[in-house]
């Protein structure tokens, strides 16, 4: 996969895109626009334990309705996505093509090395603002 300035979808088709921050709305945001894309080659990374994940989605999207909260999980629920939570966060990071997190991904001390490390070997970093702008 090689990657211009611009993001292009078809660019990241069969590519190893991981996605950190499944539950968090930008994490969320970012997997379904990618997803209905055909982009299906995601990685996505969530620290809370995979039993904990309905109860963190459902906290990080209070501005949805409850139906809509409800769609959104199902919507997750079902995908055919490798996940990796609290013990295996961010396994296999270091060999993404492409990093898609959330503005502030520096912030989280749970990001340390392995983020930091993917970033300083010049993987590419993106969030889900940059893919708005890119497609809007």
């Amino acid at each position: 996969m090689t990657l211009s300035a611009q993001l292009s979808i078809d660019a990241l088709k069969g590519g190893n895109i991981h996605v950190v921050g499944l539950s968090g709305a930008e994490g969320i945001a970012t997997v379904e626009f990618l997803w209905k894309h055909g982009i299906t080659t995601i990685t996505a990374h969530d620290y809370v334990r995979k039993e904990d994940f309905a109860k963190s989605f459902r906290l990080y999207h209070l501005g949805l309705s409850s139906l809509e909260r409800k769609e959104k999980l199902d919507f997750v629920k079902y995908l055919e996505l490798k996940t990796h939570f609290h013990d295996a966060y961010l396994q296999g990071i270091e060999e993404a093509e492409i990093i898609f997190a959330s503005c502030g991904w520096f912030k989280h001390s749970a990001n340390f090395p392995r983020l930091k490390t993917a970033h300083d070997k010049g993987v590419p970093f993106h969030n889900t603002i940059q893919l708005y702008l890119e497609y809007c």
